[in-house]
């Protein structure tokens, strides 16, 4: 965002509590870039955004907010689309949800209806325009979503006490949609939508390949200096690798000679 002169920021809810916290909010940030404009709107957003626009959005972003609108489980694709028309030639929606199993569903239902459809580019959690490997695999007991480590803030850790939650992770569902049509990743490029594994012997994770869900195990006693960023693998990284044994359709092998470079790091948010 340094290469732009001003941050116009327009917000949209029906709650104007909400609208007034999101002021307050917004004063303050205000002071830490002066760059920044702010816009808000007490609006029903279920028909799309603002009939008249003076400018187009290069970024939209539904925070927690989508499935509320839409409460009987199907997220419309025409929604999208009319988001998209509002949206600038490089512009994009970017959809946050809890990371629950019923709303995280939706998402991937959502992401496979815009691909089938073709109603626009779905950048991130697929690296692929294929469907979805999550949402028929186990009787849907699976579902896409992402974790993150982070610091808790202390006040989190006040209120943790008793509940014995897990808050060191943030969990989420997201999705990244786009209208025009952006280069596609190199083919030999996955998504880490797991965990790393450590058993007995070896260790392993699941990626998120166009022909499926697939696990890549790598034993120990192969380990070797071309392979040792295996090891550090976490759960929303974007991995590449040569040379990987392909035993079954849907398990992978990393063996000696085998080399993996990790592309993108979901590094820990302080």
């Amino acid at each position: 965002l340094k290469q732009f002169e001003t941050l116009k920021f327009t917000g949209f809810d029906t709650s104007p509590h909400m609208l007034r916290r999101c002021k307050h909010m917004m004063q303050w940030l205000k002071t830490v870039d002066e760059r920044v404009q702010v816009r808000l709107q007490q609006q029903d957003m279920s028909h799309g955004l603002l009939k008249k626009k003076v400018a187009k959005y290069d970024i939209v972003i539904l925070a927690n907010s989508l499935t509320e609108m839409f409460t009987d489980g199907a997220i419309p694709v025409n929604f999208i689309e009319r988001l998209l028309k509002s949206c600038a030639d490089n512009g994009m929606i970017i959809v946050l949800e809890p990371a629950t199993k019923n709303l995280s569903r939706q998402l991937m239902t959502l992401r496979d209806d815009i691909v089938s459809r073709q109603k626009g580019q779905v950048l991130l959690p697929c690296l692929h325009s294929e469907n979805c490997p999550l949402i028929d695999i186990r009787k849907q007991k699976d579902w896409c979503h992402q974790s993150i480590s982070w610091q808790p803030p202390d006040y989190l850790k006040i209120l943790n006490q008793g509940l014995n939650r897990e808050i060191k992770r943030l969990k989420f569902s997201y999705l990244v949609i786009a209208q025009k049509k952006f280069p596609k990743p190199d083919t030999n490029t996955f998504l880490v939508i797991s965990n790393l594994f450590k058993e007995k012997g070896k260790k392993r994770c699941f990626l998120c390949t166009p022909t499926g869900r697939v696990e890549l195990v790598r034993l120990n006693k192969l380990k070797c200096p071309t392979n040792s960023e295996f090891d550090k693998i976490l759960k929303g990284d974007i991995i590449s690798f040569k040379n990987v044994v392909q035993s079954k359709p849907h398990y992978w092998q990393i063996v000696e000679n085998t080399k993996v470079k990790i592309s993108y790091i979901a590094k820990i948010i302080n």
